[in-house]
């Protein structure tokens, strides 16, 4: 696969057209081996903003899609949605991106992982499973899932750059002060 065939599949011209859910949902879960470098290059232009969004609204929709009862999976999603958000946060610093960039990418490579569940006992991908069973929930078949093999994603630990954190004040003024006194001695006045 080149950059311009991905572009074509993504209905792209340039990084910067990457501004859809259809987009992002596509990238995730296309069949395609798509290798680092391209899957990097589509995303490296997108708004903060943009990727906060796709990101948390690709997410949400695929807990919604889980089967019941697979609190370990869930947790596995809602864990990556939250570092992955954690990291959208600071996407105009190159090295951030590419964090998130890899993050995501491996999210990616663990959700297309041959074998990583099991379907009424035959063996599927991550993906493939909860597509299953998304349209379960609208066609009223059931399934049997096991999702066992796939859950041993490494979450991989966290560093966050100090640019992150916004500063507070932790000195108090005297206005507050003389409103609690306030509040405080009207409070005595009720009691009285």
């Amino acid at each position: 696969m080149t950059l311009a065939d991905l572009f074509e599949m993504l209905d792209m011209d340039t990084p910067a057209d990457f501004e859809y859910f259809e987009q992002f949902a596509d990238l995730m879960e296309s069949e395609e081996d798509i290798p680092f470098d391209l899957f990097y290059s589509v995303i490296s232009e997108a708004s903060p903003e943009t990727m906060t969004e796709l990101t948390g609204n690709y997410m949400e929709d695929l807990s919604n899609a889980l089967p019941d009862d697979y609190d370990d999976l869930f947790t596995i999603v809602d864990s990556v949605q939250q570092r992955l958000l954690l990291l959208c946060e600071n996407l105009d610093d190159s090295d951030s991106r590419r964090d998130y960039a890899n993050e995501l990418y491996r999210f990616r490579q663990w959700f297309h992982k041959e074998d990583g569940a099991f379907v009424d006992g035959k063996p599927c991908c991550v993906m493939d499973a909860a597509a299953r069973a998304r349209s379960e929930k609208f066609s009223g078949t059931e399934h049997v899932y096991d999702f066992s093999p796939s859950l041993g994603y490494e979450l991989e630990d966290l560093s966050v750059g100090l640019g992150s954190f916004r500063e507070i004040n932790l000195v108090e003024s005297e206005e507050p002060e003389e409103e609690e006194d306030s509040i405080i001695e009207e409070s005595d006045a009720e009691l009285n």
